[in-house]
Parts: C-alpha cells; structure tokens; sequence
C-alpha cells in the first residue's frame, strides 16, 4: 500500500482515540480498540481506515512525555508505516523521532510545552529529512485574544464544565506552515476523534500521518496548553 496515494493533498484526517477497557469489551474481537487514523479522500464523501496505531502506555497528564507509536497498514501488523520513537523527553521539551518501515530516518520532531503562567503556546516544529521545517504554534492569535479576554470568567466557566455543560475551550487549532504556507492542520475534536486537514500541496504523508498520531497522544487539557 502507498500511503500518500490513500491522503493525497486536500484530504481529511482522523484520529480516533483508543477505546476505554469497558468500551473494549463490547465490541467484536477483531475490533481494533488501539487508535486508528483515518483519512477522506480530497471530493469524497467517507473515511477510509488507512493506519492502525500500536501505543505504549503514556501518562495522559504529561508528566511522561516519552512516546513509542507503531503506525499499521493492517490491523494483522504485517505492513509497518512509519514509527515514532522518543530521542529526549523533559517535561516541558521532547525530541521525537520519525521512522519509515526499514527504520530509515523520515523526520525530526521538537516539542514545546504550553505554559499559562509564562503566557506561553506549546510549540512543534518539524525537521523532515527531506524537504523544508514546519512550524506551528498552539491557537490561533485571535483565539488566544479571546481566551484572555474571557479571563474574569475562568472560575464561572470551570465549574459550568465540571457540572458538564458547554464552556468555552481553550484555543486548539494548530497549523503547520513553512514560509507562511499551511502544510498541515490540527481542526479540533469531537468526542474521541481529532480531526487534521491536509492542504494541496507536496509532503511526505508518512511524516504528517505519524505527527497526527504523536498529536494525538498528548490529549487533554494540559498536554495541549
């Protein structure tokens, strides 16, 4: 299978979480209830199950950064995409490294936690083995705006949230650009799938696959400051 023939430029991406242990049981035995990356074709209508993700157990909390992710062409594991490995991991800066399916070297990925106290974003950048380094920084300048201008409500909206209702979210959207050019983007979740957008252009869907996957491992509240 040639992953890029299945993404292709203007494709959608999705990432669903892997299934909770009560989830699990209710399913079938040959469901797959690790992540699974889906992807929709540039003028179709449905998703098409592409990558199924192998995932050590990680603290959700961010207190371990370090991730080991195996991306699957098939659920039997026979076809190998790309992998993700942890070169160096603190709990505010990590260094991940993305490999093809004979180990081969595809990509570099630097990652910043957010901060609320230092006013900062958490920050990716992305250094290909080949081609140019992506850049993205969490939220938009507009949502940040927004966030901040909502600030005297924190506590209001707080607890409105852990009563469950709706509140306001901290701003999520994240784009990859290169020379102001949007490469790839991170649209927000649903639930338990995160949804990605591949623009036209030219890229190794290898890499963007696997950072949707690395992505998607840091979920929650803290890990996407």
């Amino acid at each position: 299978m040639t992953v890029a023939l299945h993404t292709g430029a203007g494709a959608a991406i999705e990432v669903r979480r892997a299934l909770q242990a009560d989830e699990a049981r209710d399913v079938p035995a040959h469901t797959w209830v690790g992540p699974i990356v889906r992807v929709r074709p540039q003028g179709e209508r449905h998703y098409e199950d592409v990558a199924y993700i192998d995932a050590a157990p990680t603290d959700g909390m961010g207190s371990s950064p370090s991730r080991h992710l195996v991306l699957w062409a098939d659920r039997a594991r026979r076809q190998r995409i790309a992998a993700v490995g942890t070169y160096s991991a603190a709990p505010d800066y990590a260094v991940y490294s993305i490999t093809g399916p004979a180990g081969e070297h595809l990509a570099t990925v630097h990652r910043e936690q957010g901060s609320i106290r230092r006013l900062r974003r958490t920050s990716w950048t992305i250094r290909p083995a080949e081609g140019p380094t992506l850049h993205a920084a969490k939220g938009t300048t507009f949502g940040w705006i927004a966030w901040w201008a909502l600030s005297p409500l924190w506590g209001l909206m707080t607890a409105v949230a852990v009563l469950g209702g709706k509140a306001p979210r901290l701003p999520l959207r994240t784009i990859w650009r290169h020379d102001g050019r949007r490469v790839f983007e991170y649209l927000g979740s649903m639930g338990t799938t995160d949804s990605y957008e591949l623009p036209p252009g030219r890229a190794d869907c290898r890499i963007l696959l696997a950072l949707a996957a690395l992505h998607n491992s840091h979920p929650g509240w803290y890990d996407r400051l």
